[in-house]
């Protein structure tokens, strides 16, 4: 669908409005002949839909058009549960529903590589179990321009400065922009649980439609490359809660401002990172916590052999708007691969990690009571240990080609607050083979636990898996795909002992999938499965059965349609668990 032709559309006047203006940045930016086709290839490469089309034009300029994808859902839910259990045993619920997804883009690549585009995705339905709180729900919309040395993203964005500064998504403004050994890169914006819980919307189930502040977040980055081997960074965020956004909360708002230094050396196949950082947190009412960070991280690879090391520090009070390092953690780790044959790898991990707490005090939310009592500081130790090694049969006999087989070994010992040890133990085991025609895969693990502290919970598990699998094709003299059908047969157990209990409980599974497909005509699948748990103290067994049948036919060359249904019996053998489902529906899948 052209842009040009929305504004005859009296709904989506305004959308065309904005999408010709974002449209017309894109197309001001240009500044030097560049390949648009290759932009697009790269734009697709990241696009979840790729719907973008850049259509050659009699003049030998370029345009995109815009399309939209479609998914429509109309089907019916018979649920038998037990009665007075709500949904408590199954979210699901009897009558007829429908469900439609849509998303929708329209991007211009100009002359000089310059792009412009609007992006915009939604869900509606009338099912709770699908949209539990909103009949319509907004899941993206992002906006923005991008060139070779700079982007202007609205909308849903995300930040990534580094591991103690960003890393978050937010619905806000992202710039980023490059210079000669220089790069430039802000955002502010809001943090929300959804569209609608940022429009404050009321939703289905009576209850808020905010479960936590909202949170006003800030930050920039300047990078500076030094050579082609060193680059370092300066950061700096911070967050304040909207006290307003959440009244009654049972919880304090809290404000954070974060700075951090950092640098990237690399040098041929060696690499080392490392970043400073220092926050200042506070929460109402309470004296302002200052903490530090750092962090430290390193590999190198030298012919069949790679390594691998860090050593991270991070304060017990110590906050920023990143997650990859958890506050108070301090550790070091080691690790290495050897490619000791073509056909065999071996590797091993170690880590020592200590987790700390600092003694926190909490305000009284309710000026009338006092306080809550203050949480004492604690320390927790865990030292873990993961062998592994790999072989690639096929590599090391032409007689075993297509086999492959691996070995894991994790260990770890703990150690809490109070000196108490704990163990956790864990082999697995797996063999696979993979032909044109045949498809197996096994795999078998055992695990051990061990807690001073919870003696109850020592435990003894075992698990085995095997899946079986055959393939029938027929293609064209050119190769081109004419037919095919596949049969794959899976089978599973797993068993856990509480020892202190001397209790065990089992669950074994049976599948068997059916799946075929016809060029030209399309694709039907059926799958069945079984499952039957053992209860610990003695009752009857707990018996689950599915099945699903599927079928899918081509409506031109992008369009779909497809018929489904689904049988689902739970917990047979239990009358206050039983519970069964039978769905069926028709889908159809357009694009304009």
């Amino acid at each position: 669908m052209h842009v040009a032709k929305l504004a005859r559309r009296p709904l989506l006047r305004p959308i065309a409005g904005f999408v010709l203006f974002v449209l017309a940045i894109g197309s001001a930016a240009a500044s030097q002949d560049q390949a648009n086709e290759h932009v697009l290839s790269l734009w697709a490469q990241t696009s979840q839909d790729g719907t973008a089309t850049l259509v050659r034009q009699a003049d030998g300029s370029t345009r995109l058009e815009w399309r939209l994808n479609l998914s429509q859902d109309v089907y019916r839910n018979v649920i038998t549960a037990p009665q007075d259990s709500g949904q408590t045993i199954t979210p699901f619920g009897t009558g007829d529903f429908n469900k439609t997804q849509f998303s929708t883009e329209v991007r211009l690549v100009s002359t000089g590589g310059d792009q412009a585009y609007l992006q915009w995705a939604g869900a509606a339905s009338n099912d709770r179990a699908v949209l539990s709180r909103y009949r319509e729900q907004l899941s993206n919309l992002q906006m923005g321009a991008v060139g070779p040395r700079y982007a202007v993203n609205a909308g849903d964005v995300a930040a990534n400065f580094s591991q103690l500064g960003s890393t978050l998504g937010l619905r806000g403004l992202h710039v980023s922009r490059q210079f000669d050994g220089w790069a430039l890169a802000s955002h502010v914006g809001v943090i929300g649980e959804s569209w609608e819980a940022l429009a404050n919307r009321a939703a289905l189930d009576g209850r808020p439609a905010r479960s936590r502040f909202l949170r006003d977040v800030y930050g920039a980055k300047l990078d500076r490359a030094w050579s082609g081997s060193l680059k370092t960074f300066l950061s700096f965020q911070g967050y304040e809660d909207r006290e307003s956004s959440l009244p009654q909360a049972p919880f304090a708002p809290s404000t954070t401002r974060a700075g951090t230094m950092g640098f990237n050396y690399q040098q041929g196949q060696f690499l080392l990172t490392g970043e400073a950082a220092r926050s200042r947190f506070q929460e109402k009412n309470l004296s302002e916590r200052v903490d530090r960070a750092f962090v430290l991280d390193g590999t190198w690879r030298s012919g069949a052999w790679a390594f691998r090391g860090g050593w991270h520090d991070v304060g017990p009070l110590f906050v920023s708007l990143a997650q990859a390092v958890p506050p108070g953690v301090r550790e070091h780790y080691l690790g290495a691969d050897w490619t000791a044959a073509p056909w065999l790898m071996l590797g091993m991990d170690a880590r020592d990690a200590v987790a700390r707490t600092a003694a926190l005090e909490f305000p009284s939310l309710d000026p009338e009571l006092p306080p809550p009592p203050p949480l004492p500081a604690t320390r927790n130790r865990a030292r873990t240990l993961n062998s592994r090694a790999n072989l690639n049969l096929g590599m090391a006999s032409p007689s075993w080609m297509g086999w492959n087989m691996g070995v894991n070994a994790a260990q770890t010992r703990s150690e809490d607050a109070s000196n108490q040890e704990s163990s956790n133990d864990n082999f697995n085991a797996m063999l696979s083979y993979a032909s044109a025609k045949w498809q197996f895969s096994s795999n078998m693990g055992i695990g051990k636990l061990s807690s001073a502290a919870a003696p109850t919970a020592d435990s003894r598990s075992r698990n085995e898996q095997i899946n079986l699998g055959r393939t029938w094709s027929e293609t064209t003299a050119t190769g081109l795909p004419v037919w095919s059908l596949g049969l794959q047969l899976n089978l599973g157990r797993n068993n856990q002992r509480l020892l202190s209990q001397g209790t065990s409980t089992t669950t074994s599974t049976l599948g068997v999938t059916m799946s075929g497909q016809r060029t030209g005509w399309g694709q039907a699948s059926l799958a069945l499965s079984e499952s039957i748990t053992t209860q610990p103290n003695g009752g009857a067994d707990l018996k689950s059965r599915m099945a699903q049948l599927e079928m899918t036919r081509p409506l031109g060359t992008m369009n779909t349609l497809r018929a489904y249904y689904r049988y689902m019996q739970r917990n047979s053998g239990t009358a206050t668990l039983e519970t069964t489902e039978r769905v069926g529906g028709i889908q159809i899948n357009l694009i304009w």
